[in-house]
């Protein structure tokens, strides 16, 4: 009868001297708490191979090998502004720069096209890749870049001709984005003969841009269309014309800024006494309260005069129409008061 011999599992060597089951020295715990040792132990001897800007660059790389757009742009910046403690390199910066924007990233366009614009990092200027480069930025949207393509384009440059149709478009649309260099490029082109410069978009607008919020977009267009007109009469010349013109509100708002000196006017109290008399003789009950506390407590220049004080008060609530009559009209009551 043969024997049938059968090999005994090999066993793994023990590590470290490791033996013995968890409940006994050298157990299972004991082997976890080991590892856990060298693993730290080989972490350390890493870290003391690979310094840590080197590491950050590495798994930078390794990202932007494996398509992550967000990593081929910071890798692309870096290997253009020398980052890392490494030497810049252009050319390896243009390739990844472009494969970001390729993949979504304008920022790596526009910041691609300011090193050609400028000859930065050891490129050469070019104001044609600029130009090309710019223009995918500001298609997407990128504001900064919606301003520099307007600015080369209406200026041009070499091997660029200007284009004024193209260059008003690209600068108002960054203008309308927010861009202050953009709205200040409009402004100066506008004084040597230009088109004429929009205005500065409101806060309200740029908030409705940024939430994407149609009901704020629509208050924001409201508001935008009322402010120019109301701001135009609010100027101090409207002012000054309707307040000539016999409007008592006009001649109170006058008073107020040449009291404070603000709104387009300088500080003058002989001015500021000025409309606020005519204000207050015109039946402007504001106008008559503040005379009558201004000759109450000697202000706005005055000498205290408490019998003046008292004959405004008087008319101040002569012009005021009590509880039950505060229906009455406006006209009623600058009749009651002019008599």
């Amino acid at each position: 009868m043969t024997t049938t011999h059968y090999a005994k599992p090999h066993s793994p060597r023990p590590l470290l001297g490791m033996t013995g089951t968890p409940s006994q020295p050298g157990g299972s715990t004991t082997k976890t708490v080991a590892l856990l040792v060298a693993a730290a132990l080989l972490g350390l001897a890493a870290s003391h191979r690979t310094p840590p800007e080197q590491a950050r660059f590495e798994l930078l790389q390794h990202m932007a090998e494996q398509g992550d757009a967000g990593a081929e742009l910071q890798y692309g910046v870096a290997l253009l502004e020398g980052r890392y403690h490494r030497l810049p390199d252009p050319q390896a910066a243009d390739q990844w720069l472009r494969r970001a924007a390729a993949a979504g990233e304008p920022l790596a366009a526009y910041r691609l096209g300011v090193a050609y614009a400028n000859g930065d990092e050891g490129l050469s200027p070019d104001p044609g890749k600029a130009r090309q480069l710019w223009e995918q930025a500001a298609q997407a949207g990128w504001v900064d870049a919606e301003w520099r393509l307007g600015d080369l384009l209406l200026d041009g440059a070499q091997g660029i001709d200007p284009n004024p149709a193209a260059a008003g478009h690209w600068l108002r649309a960054a203008a309308a984005g927010g861009s202050a260099p953009a709205l200040a490029r409009l402004r100066q082109w506008a004084a040597t003969g230009g088109p004429a410069a929009p205005a500065a978009p409101s806060a309200l607008a740029l908030l409705a841009d940024s939430t994407h919020s149609a009901t704020l977009a629509g208050i924001a267009e409201v508001v935008d269309t009322i402010a120019p007109v109301t701001e135009a009469a609010q100027a101090p010349a409207a002012l000054l014309a309707r307040a000539r013109a016999g409007d008592a509100d006009a001649s109170y708002q006058l008073a107020l800024r040449y009291h404070d000196g603000s709104w387009g006017v300088n500080r003058s109290e002989r001015e500021a006494r000025r409309w606020l008399i005519q204000a207050a003789q015109e039946g402007q009950a504001p106008a008559m309260r503040t005379l009558a506390a201004a000759y109450r407590d000697g202000r706005w220049g005055f000498a205290p005069d408490p019998s003046a004080a008292e004959r405004w008060s008087a008319r101040v609530d002569a012009a005021t129409p009590a509880s039950g009559q505060r229906a009455a009209t406006t006209g009623a009551a600058s009749t009651a008061v002019a008599g």
